[in-house]
């Protein structure tokens, strides 16, 4: 996957960096990880390193950017301190959903609930 920058009406930025991607959000001095970008079998899956703590508890579900989501095609994958979260991005797309809050720009994010990921 080809290097990237989308910058949103709000001045926040999504980019990618040598597999690396990164969220810059327009109020803070530094960018966020969001995860590493690896191509196997000719498709793009995202690893994540996540805490169990940063799970949206309120609906029990993992977030992704959309932008971000739209641009893969393999699955995603969270490392916890309990395990491996998966699930493809078709999966992802079909049971994500969109809450009330940040519905617009590189902040609009996906919340696909737990119970449609596997864990290992």
């Amino acid at each position: 996957m080809e290097n990237f920058n989308i910058k949103d009406r709000e001045g926040n930025l999504l980019y990618l960096t040598n597999k690396t991607v990164h969220l810059k959000l327009k109020n803070k001095r530094f960018a966020f990880k969001l995860g590493i970008l690896h191509k196997q079998d000719n498709k793009w899956s995202l690893y994540k390193e996540e805490k169990e703590k940063g799970r949206y508890m309120a609906f029990d579900a993992w977030s992704i950017p959309y932008a971000l989501l739209e641009r893969l095609d393999g699955t995603l994958n969270f490392r916890t301190e309990k395990g491996i979260y998966r699930i493809s991005v078709e999966d992802a797309k079909k049971h994500g959903n969109f809450l009330h809050f940040k519905v617009t720009g590189i902040e609009r994010k996906i919340y696909i609930p737990i119970s449609f990921w596997d864990f290992e």
